[in-house]
């Protein structure tokens, strides 16, 4: 018996799988960490910290920290 190609494309659906990497992770098996840092904006000499998720930047001393 034939299948249709919506069956076909259900079946394919159902045998795969796919993993979901956490999210700090890439790559086909997870293997790649995402350094946030790589698009944060700190800014007045701040040292940008990767965090898990995100990132967040550590003032120097002579720095006030302000929230926006």
């Amino acid at each position: 018996m034939a299948l249709l190609s919506s069956e076909r494309a259900v079946s394919e659906l159902i045998l795969s799988s796919v993993c979901l990497c956490a999210s700090a992770f890439d790559g086909l098996r997870c293997e790649l960490a995402i350094d946030s840092c790589d698009s944060a904006s700190c800014q007045n000499n701040a040292t940008c910290i990767d965090t898990s998720p995100g990132w967040e930047c550590k003032c120097p001393p002579w720095v006030s920290k302000s929230s926006h």
